[in-house]
């Protein structure tokens, strides 16, 4: 939100057309259901929302949960279980087929955030290939996540399943 009223400043607001996103009622309904209050006078946050600086997100995890970060930049929080306990191993010199391979042998293993993690790598790496977000949809179904099911049905849907 703070990137986006950044951006309007620096490019928008000479375009009488073109409002500062504060002055839009979903700014005001959004930070009031969320309980959020942007601080618009952080200079760090770039137009666009990129920060100068590296910032790593992380949430509060509760109790028997474990979040890790992922190479796409969100990480995966879930049961602590779900990760199983060996260490989740993740090579960058794989190809998508070995991602695929390794996070379906960490589903088949009962470790549905382990291969969600493993998935992630791949869909940094090849955003539009299509076997790694077949493989994430089982993945959410099994981490009880049926609306990020559902959106990945809904890419497949759009970009060719089975290709």
């Amino acid at each position: 939100m703070v990137g986006s009223q950044h951006f309007w400043e620096k490019y928008g607001q000479d375009d009488p057309d073109t409002p500062s996103p504060m002055t839009e009622p979903e700014w005001a309904s959004l930070c009031e259901t969320v309980g959020l209050t942007p601080q618009l006078d952080l200079q760090d946050i770039r137009p666009g929302g990129r920060g100068v600086r590296e910032r790593r997100i992380a949430p509060r995890v509760r109790d028997g949960w474990r979040f890790e970060p992922s190479p796409d930049g969100t990480g995966v929080l879930a049961p602590a279980e779900a990760f199983g306990d060996p260490p989740i191993v993740i090579d960058p010199k794989w190809y998508e087929d070995e991602h695929i391979a390794v996070a379906r042998e960490h589903l088949a293993g009962g470790r549905p955030a382990a291969a969600l993690l493993v998935l992630k790598a791949t869909r940094a790496e090849s955003s539009e290939w299509v076997p790694t977000v077949e493989a994430m949809q089982e993945v959410y179904v099994a981490l009880g996540r049926p609306f990020m099911a559902s959106r990945a049905a809904y890419w497949l849907g759009l970009h060719g399943k089975g290709r």
